[in-house]
This record gives C-alpha cells, sequence and structure tokens, in this order.
C-alpha cells in the first residue's frame, strides 16, 4: 500500500527475544475468580463510561492470547478456593470436575458483566457485548478459554443493551436458531461483525456493499467492521489516511446501509 511506502520506518531488531518455554502463568490474562482482576477491569469501564463514548462493548474470548493448554491455566487459587467452597473437595480431572471449573470461571465472569452493566447505567450509557465462535460449543468439552460464557444468562438478565456477533458468518443456524430468537425476545439490537482488513483491498468497495446487504437480507441490526486500525492509520502529523481504498468502502457501505 501507498502508506507503507510513503510512511516507511526501520527495526534494528535489538529488542526481539525468544524464548523457549512453557510460562506458568499468561500475566496478560487476568483470572475473573479473582476479585481484584473484576474491579481492575470494571475500573477501565468506568474509565471509558467517564468519556464521550456512548458505551462499552466487551470482547470476552481470548484476549488476544494464543494457546493449546488453556486448560493448564485454568486452576489459579481463586478458582481452586471457590471449587473448595462449593464442593467440599480438591478438584479432579473428571470431566465433571473440569466442568465444575468452567462453571465456577464463568459465574465470575458474569458478576464483572453484572458489575459493567450497573456502571452503565449509572452513567446512563450502553453495555454491549461480543458473541464470539466458541460460546456454542457445549461446557461439557473443552471450550475456549476454559471458561462457560453465560451469554443466555446476560441476556436474560438484561445485561446488554447490544450484541456484537464477531466473526459468524450472517447464515450461520447456530446465530439464527439461538441467538437472534433470544435477542429478538429480549429486544436487543444485534450486529454482525465482518473480520478486519476485509475493505482495503482492491474490491473492498465492492465488497462492502455486497457485506452490508446479506446483513440486511440476514435480519441483522447492522453491520461493524473490525477494526479502525484495519481501515485508517495516522501519519507523523496526526493526519488520518486511509489503508487501501477502506475510505471509498466504507461509503459505499453507509450508502448500502441507506438504501
Amino acid at each position: 500500500y501507498t502508506e507503507e511506502v510513503v510512511d516507511r520506518y526501520t527495526w534494528a531488531g535489538s529488542t526481539l527475544g525468544l524464548a523457549f518455554i512453557e510460562p506458568q502463568r499468561m500475566p496478560t490474562l487476568l483470572e475473573p475468580c479473582c476479585p481484584e482482576a473484576r474491579s481492575l477491569w470494571l475500573g477501565q469501564v468506568e474509565r471509558i463510561l467517564r468519556t464521550q463514548a456512548d458505551g462499552v462493548d466487551v470482547r470476552t474470548l481470548c484476549h488476544h492470547n494464543t494457546t493449546f493448554s488453556w486448560l493448564r491455566y485454568a486452576f489459579a487459587p481463586s478458582v481452586l478456593q471457590l471449587f473448595r467452597e462449593r464442593f467440599g473437595r480438591e478438584p479432579g480431572l473428571s470431566q465433571e470436575d473440569l466442568e465444575g471449573i468452567r462453571r465456577i470461571r464463568g459465574e465470575a465472569y458474569t458478576e464483572f458483566m453484572r458489575g459493567a452493566k450497573a456502571l452503565a447505567m449509572r452513567h446512563g450509557k450502553k453495555l454491549a457485548a461480543h458473541l464470539e465462535p466458541g460460546i456454542e460449543v457445549p461446557t461439557c468439552h473443552h471450550v475456549r478459554m476454559q471458561m462457560a460464557v453465560e451469554w443466555k444468562q446476560w441476556i436474560e438478565e438484561g445485561l446488554l443493551d447490544e450484541i456484537t456477533l464477531k466473526y459468524w458468518g450472517p447464515r450461520s443456524r447456530f446465530v439464527h436458531n439461538e441467538i437472534l430468537p433470544m435477542a429478538r425476545k429480549a429486544g436487543i439490537p444485534v450486529h454482525i461483525c465482518d473480520r478486519n482488513f476485509s475493505l482495503n483491498m482492491p474490491r473492498g468497495t465492492e465488497l462492502a456493499g455486497a457485506l452490508v446487504r446479506e446483513a440486511k437480507d440476514a435480519g441483522f441490526d447492522g453491520m461493524n467492521f473490525y477494526e479502525v486500525c484495519s481501515y485508517f492509520w495516522l501519519n507523523g502529523e496526526g493526519e488520518s489516511w486511509p489503508v487501501g481504498s477502506a475510505d471509498h468502502a466504507l461509503l459505499a457501505a453507509r450508502r448500502e446501509a441507506r438504501s
């Protein structure tokens, strides 16, 4: 792209390091069962709500951590304590105990969502949530993050003002059979979200219109394009530059949405 040619930078590689070890913990992913972690998250929500933003959209799954061993990191001290209080013993490696761990962690995350909703209401703003692929897997299996995402509970309790469906296709059977009926019954708008960097390609303008038409035909309330840095950069002078044909594509999407 033009931006990469004009806005050149160099990297000496002096800060690069490779560690061939298996970490004992995931320092960038906090444990929802830990009250201090939930307090920190709520502080971030409060900070955002104090700005001119209309609300907060919470992304739950993965938090940009990649591991093939989620189960290795599911037994923090706070998780074990809650398991002991509930079952009166240490957890084993049976499927029943692993499901219990997942549910305990999911319940703790729902407590964070309740706190976030309370903050949003206090500020007169909205709370939304990403519902990503992975929530369709039953908790008796090895779900992503080894945590039950209690999205049905969030809807039933009225915790969500909007839903963002990230990375789902508009024809997903699970979306149309499970998510949309519950959301419509609760009066919650549902937006579908395309993958990042989908519009800055040569035929991005054509694709943008097609994606919006597809979302409208499938009955969604809106189409979100993920994410800002996929489509606009800031140059050294603080000016916003479109990436590829992203500006034309987004205008085409807007025209289609209004048609």
